[in-house]
């Protein structure tokens, strides 16, 4: 005796047709006893059409979070420099011999003059010439930063000042040029934290048009900050409650399916 008459076969062919054309509709709540099936088998089913929209929005969020307001841009900000920058001073400590401080003194003087003089290249030359004698000193790598700052080579000068601050924590005057110069490189917020740093551990006024303008690009990335968690949250509120409801329907569907099964139905 045939399990299924051929009408109720040719339905069941209709529905797997249907089913391959339109994977989705197996996601359907009414079929859901059917999906669980075929997962019990070992199927692997297409994610559900909520699914896919949850991801898309979570990939929206995350494209709106790289999102930069128009009102950052800033003419001034440039790329970090392709130059290479001066050698850094010997790692290993050494006693330095009185032939090694008349050297150092020489190339300070030496960099002090070539920098009155304007000739940057030179006053650079020079605190690199003092730096490699050895046992460098916050100070030096500072003028040599501010040097490289005047030259427009930024990334040199953070890095100075950042060797500068290894040495000295309470290097205000390496502070406020590793600001500035990550002011002219567009990363206001680092630039915003070192002006800050350096104008808490001692004032300069002379600093204050550029500590104005990072505090207001400053604040505008807050803002924009705030904005994209404010929505982030929301849709996460919003998935949060469509799983909810998916829960509850499923959970009222098989409530319905076993009344009508002790219904006999």
């Amino acid at each position: 005796m045939a399990l299924f008459g051929e009408e109720k076969i040719k339905e069941l062919e209709a529905f797997v047709t249907l089913a391959r054309n339109d994977p989705s509709i197996l996601h359907r709540p009414e079929l859901t006893f059917f999906k669980e099936y075929l997962l019990s088998l070992g199927a692997k089913l297409p994610d559900s059409p909520v699914e896919e929209s949850e991801e898309q929005e979570v990939r929206q969020g995350s494209e709106e979070e790289v999102f930069v307001p128009e009102s950052l841009n800033d003419e001034e900000v440039v790329p970090p420099e392709s130059t290479p920058a001066p050698a850094l001073a010997p790692t290993d400590e050494k006693e330095l011999t009185d032939e090694d401080y008349e050297k150092l003194a020489k190339a300070k003087e030496a960099a002090t003059d070539a920098a009155d003089a304007g000739d940057l290249d030179k006053a650079v030359e020079s605190y690199t010439d003092a730096l490699l004698i050895g046992n460098p000193t916050a100070l030096l790598y500072t003028r040599r930063a501010d040097i490289l700052l005047k030259q427009k080579r930024y990334a040199a000068a953070i890095r100075d000042c950042d060797e500068a601050l290894k040495l000295n924590p309470d290097n205000a005057r390496a502070y406020r040029i590793r600001g500035t110069a990550h002011r002219y490189l567009g990363h206001w917020k680092q630039a915003h934290s070192d002006i800050e740093m350096g104008q808490k551990i001692d004032y300069d006024e002379n600093i204050w048009d550029i500590q104005k303008l990072v505090e207001q690009k400053f604040k505008i990335i807050e803002e924009h900050e705030r904005s994209v968690q404010r929505r982030k949250e929301e849709e996460e509120r919003k998935q949060r409650e469509r799983r909810a409801r998916e829960q509850r329907a499923n959970a009222q569907r098989t409530y319905e399916e076993q009344k009508k099964r002790e219904a006999g139905i």
